[in-house]
């Protein structure tokens, strides 16, 4: 996935990476335009699933449960990197 230049490229791997943790993949595997929808096959050999990466998604970026989670994996890291960038920028004020 290639970063945004709003978003600092340590954040986006970071997500990434946590995605891919989550969902028992390499992250080698995951790309950007993946659907949600379409990684249900998954082989359930890690920890977490499509829903335990929405329920991150929600409750750890702004407006919490009220924030609709992105249909892609990119649209996932996206929102988190944000996230991860916002808290370090409040945490260096």
């Amino acid at each position: 996935m290639y970063p945004d230049p709003a978003l600092s490229r340590n954040s986006v791997i970071v997500a990434w990476k946590e995605i891919a943790q989550l969902l028992a993949v390499d992250p080698g595997r995951l790309r950007p335009a993946d659907e949600l929808s379409g990684l249900d096959t998954l082989p359930a050999q890690g920890p977490g699933d499509i829903d335990d990466l929405r329920t991150l998604v929600m409750f750890r970026c702004p407006g919490g449960g009220d924030s609709e989670v992105p249909s892609t994996i990119g649209g996932c890291a996206r929102l988190l990197a944000e996230e991860l960038d916002r808290r370090a920028a409040t945490s260096e004020t």
